[in-house]
């Protein structure tokens, strides 16, 4: 929280949120029959960059711990209501994906489960040593490393799968042209 990964992670989510929400204007316009699946990931990608520099989901560590009388392993038991969304989102998102090209589904698909094993997955593997207070190693910063960098991945693959959705679907949305990407050709005077 407050460093350079983290704030580079939000702003990755962030840009995936944006870019969520123009495919959905994008399937609105179309009236796409999974028009509302869009807004919803956009929704969910805001909150998910939010909650990367926030660390909102700390906050549920203790009362959900208390509740279910966690420990080990779910001592960072924020991981117990985020994984049940990302299963009933990963469920009810299961027609969509299949309704994708398939190289696109598969990114998305890809991306989805690099990023929730890199922040829940993790978060059990590193919750034994946060339990007892063992977090300043070498191991426990490597596992902590290693996470973030995965959820960077996974937000980077999804980036590319939906930069790849928007291209091939709209042709209205246009980042750049390719004779942009030529270089300018130079007039000599004689």
């Amino acid at each position: 929280q407050g460093n350079v990964p983290s704030w580079f992670s939000s702003l990755l989510i962030l840009f995936n949120a944006c870019l969520l929400f123009v495919a959905w204007s994008y399937a609105k316009s179309r009236r796409s029959a999974y028009t509302y699946h869009w807004l919803i990931l956009a929704i969910i990608f805001t909150f998910l960059s939010i909650d990367e520099v926030s660390s909102t989901h700390t906050y549920l560590v203790e009362p959900v711990s208390r509740t279910l009388n966690t420990g080990g392993k779910l001592y960072l038991a924020w991981v117990i209501p985020y994984g049940l969304f990302a299963l009933v989102v990963g469920i009810s998102y299961i027609r969509f994906l299949f309704s994708l090209p398939k190289r696109q589904g598969l990114g998305f698909f890809l991306a989805g489960a690099v990023y929730v094993f890199a922040a829940a997955g993790m978060e059990l593997i590193e919750s034994p040593l946060e339990e007892v207070g063992d977090v300043f190693n070498m191991y426990y910063a490597t596992l902590a490393s290693i996470e973030e960098s995965l959820e960077m991945i996974g937000m980077t693959i999804f980036n590319y799968a939906l930069l790849d959705h928007l291209r091939a679907n709209s042709n209205s949305v246009v980042f750049f042209h390719e004779d942009e990407l030529t270089e300018p050709e130079i007039e000599t005077s004689s």
